[in-house]
């Protein structure tokens, strides 16, 4: 049995059962047409066998009129043939150009009824070609090779509900007479659009998710924006906008998502974004901010993921725990929700104390101007990746540098911690880089650091440490980078060193040791 399917993220709609087959579908005229069933919805069956990733055409013109839905994802041969007159779903997605017909547009004009169509990875290119007399609600042509002028596909598709033009080569401006009074679904990213993001956008009042990452826009954000109402996922990364956030964005009350990243953003940001308390993620990163406006993320209560890094905001923290953190000494931010926090390469200052209570999973503060010690309400047993490098702080590591028990990365490079590295740091089985690079860290490598066995980068060069290599470090078999140098370490580098697998890097410069480096190396 094989089933005619819809492609994965697609609406389903009534399916036709393929019964008494034998999996082996000649080209033309496939006899196990003769047995058709109607079945359930997509959501109600399994996958379904790869079977239909091939050239269908039916036995005769009444079983090919009674077609609904058809998806040959990726088959590498000729599409359907004309006569699916009533067919209403096609995804030929993952194709090739050249299994199409030359004339594809006019091949298309023959599927009337036509209302989702997915061309997307088709290795198509050239100009879009004529789609405006089909009944289109969905059209994807994601992922190929196409330019031009795409305005015209924005003319004439009152019914358009879903339209995505993603990882082209399209140009220009936007019209201005857009008329898309149905769309909830508009993906532009990553084609070569420019000009400004016109006004006409603004009347697609249905729009759920807009994405226009990754093209050439310019001009400010368009303060109409803010009356998509139903807009839940906005996209605006890594274009050419300038200027500030307009405040009125933050009337968008149902939206979820929002990235303005990688722009010439600058100025303030706007205390409006407060109402946004359905937000869970936000990304500011690359800009030219300079400040943060009083009870910014008061209401953020559902942010999990914020990125502020690349600005030039300045960040001191309150001694004042209430439970939130400071931006410039007077910004309240209440983060018990986020889960990954991304502040790096900004102006901030003071001490990391008040970050105790979150269940942070990452934490990124490097390149800033942050002091003070390492105090043990930086650790939660849920974080994975905790990034401080080059700042100021300074102090001993505590002991409860251990409590972040699932740590897969731990940066302090640049810094000016001192002592001896605790013991209890060999609780974190789970460790795979560990980069403690220039700092002023003094005694002995702790015996503990043998339980690391995932460990794939050991970087522990300029600082003090003394005493030998231990020759327990052949038990760090995925071992690929080893940094040791500009150290007080002293005797012979031990010959267990050679029965390590896999490095690729072994830095022992700039210490006192004696006697031959070994030759044989097995990894190297």
């Amino acid at each position: 049995m094989a089933w005619i399917y819809p492609a994965p993220g697609k609406s389903g709609s009534l399916l036709y059962r393929l019964s008494d087959c034998s999996y082996s579908f000649p080209w033309f005229n496939v006899p196990c047409f003769r047995s058709f069933q109607p079945s359930s919805t997509a959501g109600e069956i399994s996958q379904p066998p790869s079977v239909l990733r091939a050239f269908l055409v039916p036995a005769t013109d009444e079983i090919a009129k009674s077609y609904s839905l058809l998806n040959l994802f990726s088959l590498r041969c000729c599409p359907p043939n004309p006569k699916f007159g009533s067919l209403r779903h096609l995804d030929l997605s993952g194709n090739e150009k050249r299994d199409f017909p030359e004339q594809i547009s006019t091949w298309l004009q023959n599927f009337t009824a036509l209302q989702m169509l997915d061309l997307s990875g088709c290795t198509l290119s050239g100009n879009i070609f004529p789609i405006w007399n089909l009944p289109l609600r969905n059209l994807s042509l994601d992922s190929n090779h196409l330019s031009g002028d795409a305005s015209f596909i924005f003319c004439n598709q009152s019914l358009l509900s879903w339209l995505s033009l993603m990882d082209n080569n399209f140009g220009g401006m936007i019209l201005v007479n857009i008329s898309l009074p149905s769309l909830t679904h508009l993906d532009l990213s990553f084609n070569n659009f420019g000009g400004l993001v016109l006004e006409s956008i603004a009347r697609m009042v249905k729009l759920q998710h807009l994405i226009l990452g990754y093209n050439n826009f310019s001009g400010q954000i368009p303060i109409l924006l803010s009356q998509l109402s139903s807009l839940s996922f906005l996209d605006l990364g890594l274009n050419q906008f300038s200027g500030g956030i307009p405040s009125n964005l933050g009337d968008l009350s149902n939206l979820q998502y929002l990235d303005l990243s990688k722009n010439q953003l600058n100025g303030s940001i706007p205390s409006r974004f407060t109402p946004l308390s359905r937000l869970e993620y936000l990304d500011l990163s690359f800009n030219m901010f300079t400040s943060a406006e009083l009870e910014l993320f008061e209401n953020l209560t559902r942010l999990q993921f914020l990125i502020m890094s690349n600005n030039k905001l300045t960040l001191n923290f309150s001694s004042i725990w209430n439970p939130s953190f400071w931006l410039q000494g007077a910004l309240p931010l209440l983060l018990s929700a986020v889960e990954y926090l991304d502040l790096s390469d900004n102006f901030f200052s003071g001490s990391i104390l008040p970050l105790v209570g979150l269940n942070l999973i990452t934490l990124i503060l490097f390149g800033n101007n942050l002091s003070g010690a390492f105090t043990s309400s930086i650790c939660s047993p849920y974080m994975d990746i905790l990034d401080l490098s080059s700042n100021k702080l300074s102090g001993s590591l505590p002991p409860s540098l251990a409590n972040c028990s699932s740590l897969g990365v731990l940066n302090i490079t640049n810094n000016d911690f001192d002592g001896e590295i605790p013991q209890d740091i060999g609780n974190i089985t789970s460790l795979g880089v560990l980069h403690m690079n220039d700092n002023k860290q003094r005694g002995s490598l702790p015996s503990s650091l043998r339980y690391y066995i995932s460990l794939k980068i050991l970087d522990l060069g300029n600082n003090g440490i003394e005493g030998h290599i231990p020759n327990w470090i052949k038990y760090l078999q995925q071992l690929r980078i080893i940094n040791l140098s500009f150290n007080k370490l002293r005797g012979m580098i031990p010959s267990e060193i050679p029965q390590l697998q896999n490095p690729q890097i072994l830095d022992i410069s700039k210490n006192s040791l004696t006697g031959e480096l070994p030759t044989n190396f097995s990894g190297f």
